[in-house]
């Protein structure tokens, strides 16, 4: 007769065997097309229905994050509000973005202006009334004898009664109509005016050569287009753009041709805008009389284009091609939620385990958080990109004056992620809402942020002990994150910034930049400053740039910067009686006394940890609490300074910067950064002429960082990812008694049985182990075009 506990043994292991059974068959009819079972799958997929945004009433615990919107971006009504009661104003005269001619006024943008930070803080520390809300709007003046662009604060919201120039910043108001940034009443004048007019004879020979016509209408066989460098103020005084030509194909920076207009539009009439220069094959005519006289003559060979072939080309098309692989067509593994969302969305406030923070979307700088806590303690005010900066170089005049600041080109540039690949499709998509030249009324942009948990690819902290002098167990946490992301199209290249929220208290900006590089037609000439990527075109080196703004908080505002350097000592060997000479490594902390003392140029030779920390308040060991600034992002911008367009990013010459705050410093760049490089409208270097003291301030980190793309020919048709990555971290430093994730309930421990088997003792500190459901199905399919494309 069998043993009892044998019969047992084979008991338990007949109710696993099916229950594994059942899993595995539950999953693949998650997974798989099971049509009419879904019914009676809906109570186990995990999270279907979930959402985590608070559109029903919120508990009481929940209300005190909805008392407020200081930090939120405007809504469809105040923007309605804003622009009935400017358009009411006669003396603005304006017109709609739609009918806006360049002699005309009109709205460029709006956006909520921040409140003074002091009473922002009075309020949120329950020491002072609510801030007005108001509305910052740029208008560009294109009317009377002086046009200008001019910045007003309107407010208050959601009834405006005033408006006035806002003259409380750092930044030049009203500024020089010249030095505005690129617009829609240019590109539509261009376009659909000066162009066509100017290029009726440049067409003719534009078709023998290329094959092709630049015209906003029907073409003979192919259609070229544009794009534009601004020739910077820093060599001319006028508003001049180089603009090259490409086939408008998928996608135009990958089908350059060998012709460049330099055009003058410095004029308000637009019919004195004119063609000064045209550069083709390496020759610079000095007008088009001189260029169509030469044609005319044959002194320059005719290259007619196969436009079969090129309409042929894959160059830059975004479809599989080659031998497909996997061989079998399978999709890869995915992430699931395997309970309700761990998060909460309420109004503009996101609460996540002990992390809370607002947010908003900037039609300038993108995705802005505020109020950033942890365990309820205010860790950073302000958090946001300030500018980005591409910098190319070339032989051709295109590449060579193509330095350009982006962030102008952000308004409405960031919408219609996509579940499945921009984000899991598990995220919560938020929408957000703009007011800007493209659209005569607020727009909603679909999909703009999504935000979601996620379980990064290495454990957060683990520890494997199986010897007699460290114990026998196993401990170990799974690395939990909240990311909240936006990605910012800027023409051909796509900016992916996450915002990384760890258990321990730890903060994460990151950044990727993918899409398509410029590229132009090979010649010699271009060699020095560009790699052949595909047939007879070449693509030219780069640097990409970002500058963050930090407003660190650590327990207040009362904060200093201190370095812990890393050196090396040569002292006698104490511990032989020999003496000799024995190096080893100490620590040198240095406190940074005023703004030019704190200025950081990364040196090799002297690694060190940058912290922020609040002397008056010292953790269990009499150390001063605080978070550790770690730029794992940093680049050495080669310019000269006050050279082409460095000026306008003077901030570039900083790996890091901290400055006492200022509510005048509100930015370290301007929407004029293109045009404005002679005189800049925001230049960050002046805030550190005046030196101020830092112990003990209010302090604000300034963060640097970007790397040089060198083009290869794997970047075509699309640039991966994986090693454009761009970081920095705030990092608790002694701000905690020990490692608050230590409280996580999702830590797992392992011990052996006190008995001889197989079995272990598991624990998981409450967590349901295994899941109790399966994951939802997801389809591409699924996904409303309207969430995606902005028509």
């Amino acid at each position: 007769m069998a043993d009892i506990n044998t019969v047992k043994g084979l008991f338990v292991l007949s109710v696993l065997v099916n229950i594994s059974l059942l899993t595995g068959i539950l999953t693949l009819l998650a997974i798989g097309d099971y049509s009419g079972e879904e019914d009676s799958l809906e109570a186990l997929h995990c999270n279907k229905k979930q959402s985590p945004v608070d559109d029903v009433g919120p508990n009481m615990f929940e209300l005190r994050y909805r008392k407020h919107r200081i930090f939120d971006s405007l809504n469809v009504e105040e923007i309605e509000a804003v622009q009935k009661y400017l358009f009411s104003q006669k003396s603005l005269n304006l017109v709609h973005p739609s009918k806006a001619k360049v002699t005309d006024n009109y709205i460029f943008l709006m956006e909520s202006q921040t409140p003074k930070k002091l009473k922002v803080l009075r309020f949120l520390d329950h020491v002072g009334p609510e801030p007005p809300r108001q509305a910052k709007v740029i208008i560009m003046k294109g009317q009377g004898r002086l046009p200008m662009v001019e910045e007003y604060i309107v407010g208050p919201l959601p009834k405006p009664k005033y408006h006035y120039l806002n003259n409380k910043t750092a930044k030049q108001n009203p500024l020089p109509f010249r030095i505005r940034p690129y617009n829609n009443p240019e590109i539509v004048a261009l376009m659909y005016e000066v162009l066509p007019e100017t290029m009726s004879s440049l067409n003719k020979v534009l078709q023998d050569i290329y094959g092709a016509q630049l015209s906003p209408h029907e073409c003979e066989e192919l259609c070229l287009t544009f794009t534009a460098a601004p020739v910077s103020t820093s060599f001319v005084r006028e508003r001049k753009l180089w603009i090259p030509l490409f086939y408008n194909l998928e996608f135009p920076t990958l089908h350059p041709i060998d012709f460049q207009l330099l055009i003058n539009i410095n004029h308000k009439n637009i019919k004195d805008w004119k063609i000064e220069q045209i550069w083709h094959s390496g020759i610079l005519y000095n007008s088009t009389e001189h260029f169509l006289k030469t044609y005319k003559q044959n002194s320059f060979p005719r290259k007619r284009v196969n436009t079969k072939k090129l309409r042929e080309s894959t160059r830059g098309y975004l479809h599989s091609r080659g031998k497909l692989f996997p061989n079998k067509p399978s999709s890869g593994p995915q992430q699931f939620e395997t309970s309700s969302k761990r998060y909460k969305i309420v109004g503009n406030k996101v609460i996540y385990m002990k992390w809370s923070f607002d947010y908003r979307v900037s039609a300038i700088q993108g995705l802005q958080l505020f109020d950033i806590r942890f365990g309820n303690d205010r860790i950073v005010y302000e958090m946001s990109l300030q500018e980005m900066a591409v910098l190319y170089s070339g032989f051709n005049p295109f590449m060579k004056y193509m330095h350009v600041a982006d962030t102008v080109d952000l308004p409405g540039k960031g919408f219609g992620l996509v579940p499945g690949i921009d984000c899991p499709h598990h995220a919560t998509f938020l929408n957000a809402t703009h007011a800007t030249e493209e659209f005569d009324q607020a727009k909603v942009y679909q999909n703009a942020i999504c935000i979601f948990e996620f379980n990064k690819d290495a454990p957060f902290r683990r520890h494997h002990s199986n010897n007699i002098r460290g114990g026998v167990f196993y401990s170990g946490l799974v690395n939990n994150v909240l990311i909240v992301r936006t990605i910012s199209v800027v023409y051909n290249y796509d900016y992916i910034f996450d915002y990384i929220f760890y258990q321990n208290g730890a903060l994460e900006v990151k950044i990727y930049s993918t899409g398509f590089v410029y590229t132009t037609t090979f010649s010699e000439a271009e060699r020095p400053y560009a790699v052949p990527v595909d047939e007879n075109i070449v693509a030219s080196i780069h640097a990409h740039l970002f500058h963050f703004k930090v407003d660190l908080d650590i327990l207040g505002e009362k904060n200093r910067y201190e370095t812990w350097d890393v050196k090396v000592e040569n002292k006698s060997n104490i511990w032989r009686n020999s003496y000799e000479e024995f190096h080893q490594y100490w620590l040198d902390r240095k406190l940074k006394r005023t703004e030019k003392e704190a200025i950081h140029k990364y040196n090799f030779n002297t690694p060190k940890y940058h912290t922020i920390l609040n002397n008056d308040k010292t953790n269990y060991h009499g150390v001063p609490r605080g978070y550790r600034i770690h730029n794992r992002g940093m680049v050495k911008q080669l310019l000269p300074e006050n050279f082409h367009m460095e000026s306008s990013i003077s901030w570039s010459r900083y790996q890091m910067a901290v400055t006492q705050f200022k509510d005048r410093e509100e930015k370290s760049s301007s929407i004029t950064a293109l045009f404005g490089t002679k005189n800049p409208a925001v230049k960050f270097s002046d805030f550190l002429e005046d030196d101020d003291d830092i112990v003990d301030m209010d302090l604000v980190t300034w963060l640097t960082l970007g790397t040089y793309h060198i083009p290869r020919s794997e970047d075509l048709p699309n640039v991966p990812t994986p090693e454009t990555e761009l970081s920095f971290l705030l990092t608790p430093f002694n701000y905690f008694p020990e490692d608050p994730s230590i409280s996580s309930r999702n830590a797992v421990r392992l011990t052996p049985s006190k008995k001889k088997s197989e079995k272990l003792n598991v624990e998981t500190f409450g967590t349901p182990d295994p899941p109790k459901c399966v994951a939802p199905t997801f389809s591409f399919n699924s996904i409303k075009s309207s969430t995606i494309f902005n028509r």
